[in-house]
């Protein structure tokens, strides 16, 4: 069980993880060092999993998140100050997958996310803060950092009653 305090997280709300594993290997005939987490959240037995591994002659990365449920409180200090979350605010059904290719030195985001009950304060938006927003984001990004490009591919973006496709590219 892992406890932490964060003066940013209201009161009565959970500050820690707990029932949690995790495992570390190293494979020194293959190069591969794996890693897998999973953990569940006080109250709830929603199944969230990190895995990943690293290849340490190639310096190829892959992690992949699976996440039920995670309540955002607990991290409100690393999140920008232009999102507030509470008690509510969580990450939901996440199936996002990151890769990073050294050789090529281009990153891969794929998957889908849902993110509930967040407060957000974007003045170039509204110069009001737009409270209990869900968020569902899922597509394939490629950030190729050769050429300073950036592709979205079968994006999807909704926010409250907005929602938008993006297909696209930008250099």
């Amino acid at each position: 069980r892992a406890h932490y305090q964060d003066e940013r997280v209201e009161t009565g709300a959970a500050g820690e993880v707990s029932d949690f594993n995790a495992t570390i290997e190293r494979k020194p005939d293959k190069g591969v060092i794996t890693m897998k987490l999973d953990f569940h959240v006080p109250g709830r037995k929603a199944r969230n999993e990190i895995d990943g591994r690293v290849h340490g002659k190639t310096g190829d990365i892959e992690v992949r998140f699976h996440l039920e449920r995670l309540p955002l409180a607990p991290y409100a200090a690393v999140l920008p100050k232009s999102i507030a979350v509470h008690s509510g605010s969580a990450i939901l059904d996440t199936n996002v997958t990151v890769r990073y290719n050294a050789l090529d030195r281009k990153v891969e985001l794929e998957g889908k996310t849902d993110i509930v009950q967040l407060d957000i304060l974007l003045p170039p938006v509204s110069r009001h803060v737009i409270s209990g927003l869900d968020v569902t984001a899922g597509g394939r990004v490629e950030l190729d950092l050769k050429r300073q490009r950036l592709v979205v591919d079968e994006g999807e973006l909704s926010a409250g009653k907005v929602h938008m496709l993006i297909d696209g590219s930008i250099t």
